[in-house]
């Protein structure tokens, strides 16, 4: 089962997020940037899904120093705006997606990036993509 982290000050963000990736995920979640660091060193999650809206140790940071850590885990930024999307990318965010974002999007996004090579997943993102109607 992967591992996430979904790390947003604001727990309806965070809820959201749980609901969208939908079952068999093992989540955790983090009330803001440092918190979510702290965890990225302890509990190795697979993804991290980082509001871009935390302010004092922001989404942006927490991408640019989560991938210092030995074996980084992939990085999604949720966005306010589009004009933000070189922030993400310099930052070092694998993806981003701009509010308002599709549940469908983010859940496939998810499974994208935490399917590694040479292991076969459960169901392809392009079956669930498909079987959801969203393809």
């Amino acid at each position: 089962m992967p591992k996430v982290l979904i790390a947003s000050e604001d727990p309806r963000v965070r809820h959201w997020v749980r609901m969208s990736l939908g079952p068999g995920w093992g989540v955790a979640e983090a009330p803001d940037g440092n918190e979510a660091r702290r965890m990225v060193e302890h509990e190795s999650p697979d993804l991290v899904i980082a509001d871009e809206t935390m302010e004092h140790y922001g989404a942006f940071g927490l991408a640019r120093d989560i991938k210092m850590v030995p074996k980084p885990p992939a990085i999604v930024v949720l966005l306010e705006r589009a004009q933000d999307d070189w922030l993400a990318k310099w930052s070092g965010a694998d993806r981003w997606l701009v509010r308002p974002i599709d549940p469908f999007e983010l859940a496939n996004v998810a499974k994208e990036l935490t399917t590694q090579p040479g292991t076969k997943p459960t169901q392809s993102v392009a079956a669930v993509s498909a079987k959801e109607g969203t393809a």
